[in-house]
C-alpha cells in the first residue's frame, strides 16, 4: 500500500529538519518515539544520513584542511624569496631604474616603438598632403581668375 504524496514529503521535511536540529526537543522526543514504530520512516532516516555521511566523507577529500591557510603562506613566502624577480617592490628612493634592471626592460616595448615610428610617418605624409592640397587649390584659384569681360564688348558678338 503506497501513502499518499503529502505524508511522503512531510517524512522528508520531517527527517531534514531532525538532521539538520531544528526540531524543538519535544517535537524531537516525539519524533524519535515515531521511528520506533513507522519502518518507512526509519528507513528515510537511515537514507539521509548515509546520504549526509557520503557527502561529508567527498568533501573531506575536497575540503581544505585546518592548516591550508598556513600551508599555503609558507609556501608564498619561500617561493617569493628565493626567486630573484619576485622579490617584493623596494621603493624608487633605495635604487635607481638603470638599463640593466629587469624593471627598465619592461617599459621598453619594441611594438610600441615601431607604431610610434609608424604613427609618425602617416603624420608627415598626411602634412605633405594637406600642404599639396592647399597649394593646389590657391594655384588653380590664383590662374583660374579671368579678367571680366566688359558688357559692351558682349553685345557687339
Amino acid at each position: 500500500m503506497t501513502e499518499p504524496a503529502e505524508e511522503v514529503q512531510d517524512k522528508e521535511l520531517l527527517v531534514d529538519a531532525y538532521l539538520d536540529g531544528r526540531m524543538p526537543p519535544e517535537q524531537r522526543l516525539r519524533f524519535e518515539e515515531r521511528l520506533g514504530k513507522d519502518p518507512e520512516l526509519r528507513n528515510k532516516l537511515e537514507s539521509a544520513t548515509r546520504t549526509v555521511d557520503l557527502v561529508k566523507q567527498a568533501l573531506g577529500w575536497v575540503a581544505p584542511g585546518e592548516d591550508f591557510e598556513e600551508k599555503v603562506n609558507t609556501k608564498i613566502v619561500s617561493v617569493t624569496q628565493s626567486w630573484q624577480n619576485l622579490q617584493p617592490y623596494v621603493g624608487t628612493t633605495s635604487r635607481s631604474l638603470t638599463s640593466d634592471d629587469a624593471d627598465a626592460q619592461l617599459l621598453a616595448d619594441p611594438e610600441a616603438a615601431r607604431e610610434k615610428r609608424r604613427l609618425i610617418i602617416l603624420a608627415v605624409i598626411a602634412v605633405l598632403m594637406f600642404l599639396l592640397a592647399a597649394f593646389a587649390i590657391g594655384y588653380s584659384i590664383v590662374t583660374g581668375v579671368q579678367k571680366p569681360v566688359p558688357q559692351e564688348s558682349r553685345k557687339s558678338d
